[in-house]
Protein backbone atom coordinates (compact mmCIF):
# COMPACT_ATOMS: atom_id res chain seq x y z
CA UNK A 1 0.00 0.00 0.00
CA UNK A 2 1.09 3.75 -0.42
CA UNK A 3 0.05 7.32 0.14
CA UNK A 4 0.25 9.53 -3.16
CA UNK A 5 0.01 13.54 -2.20
CA UNK A 6 -0.61 16.16 -4.71
CA UNK A 7 0.55 19.31 -2.96
CA UNK A 8 -1.18 22.52 -4.92
CA UNK A 9 -1.33 26.13 -3.81
CA UNK A 10 -4.41 25.66 -2.17
CA UNK A 11 -5.53 22.44 -1.50
CA UNK A 12 -3.50 19.12 -1.18
CA UNK A 13 -4.63 15.97 -1.94
CA UNK A 14 -3.90 12.83 -0.39
CA UNK A 15 -4.67 8.90 -1.81
CA UNK A 16 -4.38 5.80 -0.08
CA UNK A 17 -3.39 2.95 -3.05
CA UNK A 18 -3.64 -0.50 -2.65
CA UNK A 19 -3.32 -3.14 -5.47
CA UNK A 20 -3.05 -0.36 -7.98
CA UNK A 21 -6.88 1.43 -6.72
CA UNK A 22 -6.93 4.66 -4.92
CA UNK A 23 -9.41 2.49 -2.10
CA UNK A 24 -9.66 6.10 -0.18
CA UNK A 25 -8.12 9.84 -0.52
CA UNK A 26 -8.47 12.91 1.31
CA UNK A 27 -7.79 16.61 1.41
CA UNK A 28 -6.61 19.55 3.78
CA UNK A 29 -5.73 23.04 2.94
CA UNK A 30 -2.05 24.19 2.03
CA UNK A 31 -2.76 27.65 3.08
CA UNK A 32 -3.28 28.42 6.31
CA UNK A 33 -0.52 27.09 8.07
CA UNK A 34 2.10 29.53 9.80
CA UNK A 35 5.32 27.43 8.12
CA UNK A 36 6.10 24.77 6.18
CA UNK A 37 6.53 22.72 9.77
CA UNK A 38 3.12 23.32 10.54
CA UNK A 39 2.10 22.21 7.48
CA UNK A 40 4.41 19.22 7.32
CA UNK A 41 2.53 18.32 10.91
CA UNK A 42 -1.00 18.42 8.94
CA UNK A 43 -0.03 16.47 6.32
CA UNK A 44 1.39 14.17 8.84
CA UNK A 45 -1.67 13.66 10.62
CA UNK A 46 -3.71 13.88 7.67
CA UNK A 47 -2.06 10.25 6.30
CA UNK A 48 -2.04 8.76 9.67
CA UNK A 49 -6.07 9.37 9.43
CA UNK A 50 -6.35 7.89 6.60
CA UNK A 51 -5.07 4.84 7.02
CA UNK A 52 -6.61 4.90 10.36
CA UNK A 53 -10.28 5.39 9.15
CA UNK A 54 -10.19 2.23 7.01
CA UNK A 55 -12.02 -0.23 8.53
CA UNK A 56 -10.52 -3.29 9.92
CA UNK A 57 -11.80 -5.87 7.48
CA UNK A 58 -10.58 -3.75 4.57
CA UNK A 59 -7.24 -5.59 4.61
CA UNK A 60 -5.48 -2.05 4.77
CA UNK A 61 -1.68 -2.54 5.82
CA UNK A 62 0.73 -0.12 6.59
CA UNK A 63 2.28 1.95 3.85
CA UNK A 64 5.39 0.84 2.76
CA UNK A 65 5.83 4.10 0.51
CA UNK A 66 4.84 8.12 -0.14
CA UNK A 67 4.82 9.98 -3.23
CA UNK A 68 4.66 13.32 -2.99
CA UNK A 69 4.19 15.85 -6.44
CA UNK A 70 5.21 19.26 -5.63
CA UNK A 71 5.47 22.56 -7.60
CA UNK A 72 9.17 23.17 -7.86
CA UNK A 73 10.30 19.86 -6.04
CA UNK A 74 13.79 19.43 -6.77
CA UNK A 75 14.57 15.59 -6.86
CA UNK A 76 18.61 16.25 -5.69
CA UNK A 77 17.85 17.83 -2.65
CA UNK A 78 14.56 16.43 -1.86
CA UNK A 79 13.23 20.19 -0.73
CA UNK A 80 10.86 22.57 -2.46
CA UNK A 81 12.72 25.41 -4.34
CA UNK A 82 10.98 29.05 -4.55
CA UNK A 83 7.52 27.62 -5.09
CA UNK A 84 5.69 30.72 -6.19
CA UNK A 85 2.09 29.28 -5.40
CA UNK A 86 2.68 28.05 -1.78
CA UNK A 87 3.11 30.64 0.60
CA UNK A 88 6.14 30.02 3.10
CA UNK A 89 8.25 28.86 -0.27
CA UNK A 90 8.18 31.88 -2.17
CA UNK A 91 11.96 32.96 -1.53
Amino acid sequence: MIIGIDIGGTTSKLGLVQDGRVIAHSRIPTTGHADEHAFAVALAKACRDLVAAQPPTSNVQHPTSIGIGAPNGNQHTGSIDRAPNLPWKRD
